[in-house]
């Protein structure tokens, strides 16, 4: 359609050195033009942007077909990349060192719920 208005995306540049004034709004393609230092920078906010949104796509459920309690576990060594989910059962039978954390974490979590439900107020 003829109304339609070309749009490009820019990004709100601070300039080093330079005060939040004058500051200015450019394209991607203006500061490779420029051929300005920190171009990488701008790559890298793309990215992580690129990133969140795919993650967010991705990470909606479907359809809920099971239901069964299970815990992000970070695994030492490993970056948080590598956290998965695993059911208390799964790691039992993988026979993982530090189960008993994991074990004193829900026997605390079970001694929290039981506090909270017999320590509510009598009308």
């Amino acid at each position: 359609p003829e109304d339609v208005i070309n749009t490009e995306l820019q990004y709100l540049i601070k300039w080093k050195g330079w005060s939040h004034i004058h500051n200015t709004w450019e394209s991607e393609q203006s500061l490779k033009d420029q051929k300005v230092k920190g171009i990488k920078k701008l790559e890298n906010f793309i990215k992580k942007d690129e990133d969140i949104k795919y993650w967010k796509e991705h990470t909606t459920p479907e359809d809920v077909i099971n239901t069964e309690l299970q815990y992000l576990i970070k695994w030492k060594g490993w970056s948080h990349i590598h956290n998965t989910w695993e059911s208390e059962q799964s790691l039992k039978d993988q026979k993982v060192k530090g189960i008993k954390k994991l074990e004193n974490f829900i026997k605390k979590d079970e001694d929290i719920k039981y506090w909270k439900e017999h320590t509510t107020p009598e009308d």
